[in-house]
């Protein structure tokens, strides 16, 4: 087996020397491609990635709820606003807060999970679409656009346990899942559009 050599080229440490338990690259939309952000105890930041391999801090969320510690993160694009970059991020409280990375602001709240989310992500090619993986032993389906919950993973075929991650196949057909069940779980999702613009949504395990 070959030896694979890294070579760290730029290091930060973060303002307040909190752990991060979050990082994601912005790889939904080109034109953001050089931008990654952290999550860390009551706090999200925006870095850029500058062409000599340095990184900038471009900019800085604070949760006003100093008991709030963000675990995860992830990039997608406002269909409802000329498609600008939005992150979502959760944590310990289980609320799931939009940010909008142009006007600077939380862009959209969403509540509805029974203990703290571990896991976020978007739909590969509906940017509305995002999954959340919690500790109450379910995932959620949200539309951000609307801020409501088109579908609750949960029951009898769903995770026992704290679910702690998942990700979207890139035909945004499944999801997969893994949890504290010791349980990997194969979701099929199926978007139908109708002529008034409301979606059925269909799945199964």
């Amino acid at each position: 087996m070959g030896r694979c050599g890294l070579h760290s080229s730029t290091h930060a440490m973060t303002e307040s020397a909190q752990v991060l338990f979050g990082l994601a690259i912005n790889l939904y939309d080109e034109r953001w491609y050089n931008l990654f952000a952290t999550t860390g105890a009551n706090r999200a930041t925006v870095y850029e990635l500058l062409p000599d391999g340095k990184i900038e801090v471009r900019q800085v969320y604070v949760d006003e709820d100093q008991s709030e510690s963000y675990f995860c993160c992830a990039w997608s694009v406002a269909p409802w606003c000329e498609e600008q970059p939005l992150l979502a991020v959760a944590g310990q409280l289980g609320i799931i807060r939009v940010l909008d990375c142009v006007r600077h602001n939380v862009s959209r709240t969403l509540m509805g999970h029974g203990n703290s989310v571990n896991d976020l992500r978007f739909h590969p090619y509906q940017p509305e679409l995002l999954l959340s993986a919690s500790k109450d032993e379910s995932i959620r389906l949200w539309n951000v656009a609307s801020c409501v919950c088109v579908a609750l993973f949960t029951g009898d075929s769903a995770h026992r346990g704290e679910v702690l991650s998942l990700d979207f196949h890139l035909d945004g057909k499944q999801f997969v899942s893994a949890g504290m069940d010791n349980a990997i779980k194969v979701c099929q999702v199926a978007l139908e559009w109708h002529d008034d613009d409301s979606d059925l949504l269909r799945y199964g395990r």
